[in-house]
């Protein structure tokens, strides 16, 4: 999972990634984290002069910390590790006494669009991404300017129509008119609906419409 300080929702589906589901990683560079586990969950390897996480452990410290894949460990307890053999460094990180401070450099992800940067993500663990396109259609724009955004664990209320494009004519198949005739209700990163429908009502704000 990647940390949601450093993400932005929205774009695209990872399949095999608890909780990250729609999150991207913002343009942030520097990544600061104090740990007092033991194990890290990170597999460094040598990137010229400096040391590169190659991959991060699922539900691992460095998971939960947000700590994101092809970042650079830039610093132990304020000691820049550049020049460092990964052999040393890895030894260090088992062996130093807890708790410890690591600063990791997100460089590669800069100036990346949210899309391209969450691939990049994705790819550097093995994990394949499902793209989604969101139009807005009606509403506040952007969306952060009504203070208040569904996310993660919102029970949220939508009316919803769904619609096979091709062949044409289109052919509606589900909405909440059809349903219940009142708007539709689920619990937003729980799963109980179609991802791409889940991704879609991320980030909204009270009266927005989207095409998913």
């Amino acid at each position: 999972a990647l940390c949601r300080r450093h993400l932005l929702a929205l774009s695209a589906a990872v399949a095999g990634w608890p909780a990250v589901a729609a999150e991207l990683p913002s343009t942030e560079r520097l990544l600061t984290e104090t740990f007092s586990e033991k194990s890290l969950g990170l597999v460094l390897r040598q990137a010229g002069d400096r040391i590169q996480v190659e991959k991060i452990v699922p539900g691992s410290a460095a998971s939960e910390r947000g700590v994101l894949p092809l970042s650079y460990v830039d610093r132990l307890n304020d000691q820049r590790l550049d020049g460092m053999p990964v052999k040393e460094v890895s030894a260090l990180l088992k062996r130093i006494p807890r708790p410890i401070t690591l600063s990791f450099d997100a460089t590669e992800y800069v100036g990346m669009r949210p899309d391209e940067a969450m691939e990049k993500a994705a790819s550097s663990q093995g994990i394949e991404t499902d793209r989604v396109r969101i139009t807005p259609l009606g509403g506040v724009h952007p969306p952060t300017l009504c203070g208040l955004q569904t996310r993660e664990g919102d029970v949220i209320e939508v009316e919803f129509t769904a619609r096979v494009l091709e062949p044409k004519p289109e052919i509606e198949f589900d909405s909440s008119a059809m349903r219940s005739g009142r708007p539709f209700a689920f619990l937003l990163g729980n799963g109980d609906v179609v991802r791409g429908f889940e991704l879609g009502c991320f980030e909204m704000c009270i009266g927005d419409e989207r095409l998913v």
